[in-house]
């Protein structure tokens, strides 16, 4: 997976792994056993997630996911999320769609001003504001993705270990 030169912010793969989901989950609890205090590992049913520890957590720590998929071949089907913590990720979106849908109200406003000619020099200082905090909003989680760029290549690591 290509980290460091993607443009989304939240990354996505799929692969393939040999292994049955059980020999899987296994794996993922041998690594457990070795690397708990620095590392956290969830095994549930279907799904495994990585994730940085308690000791060395910053709020930029990603987390990776991966979603196992059993194939009647024996194969299992791995799609793997890594990205900022889910807790920080429904925030960041939760601006970004708030943002947008006031960008959206403020153009409506804004064309229904210019049809009844009216002046509507705030609502484009407002729209320009929207539009920058927009933008501020996604450099600001391209800036968290790359500070924690180092442990998403240590989770990726991790997840390597236990698929092969």
């Amino acid at each position: 997976m290509n980290l460091e030169f993607a443009l989304k912010l939240r990354l996505h793969s799929e692969t393939f792994s040999k292994k049955e989901i059980k020999e899987i989950k296994e794996e993922s609890l041998k690594l457990k056993a070795i690397i708990e205090p620095d590392y956290r590992i969830t095994v549930t049913e279907n799904q495994v997630k990585l994730g940085i520890g308690l000791i060395s957590r910053e709020y930029w720590s990603p987390t990776l996911q991966m979603f196992l998929d059993q194939y009647p071949d024996k194969r299992t089907h791995v799609k793997v999320t890594i990205g900022p913590d889910p807790i920080l990720w429904f925030l960041y979106k939760s601006l970004f769609y708030i943002v947008g849908i006031l960008f959206i109200v403020f153009t409506a406003i804004t064309i229904s001003k210019l049809f009844f000619e009216q002046s509507f020099k705030l609502d484009i200082i407002m729209l320009f504001i929207l539009t920058n905090t927009w933008l501020l909003l996604y450099f600001i989680a391209k800036f968290i993705r790359r500070k924690g760029m180092a442990q998403m290549k240590e989770l990726e690591h991790f997840m390597n270990q236990i698929l092969e």
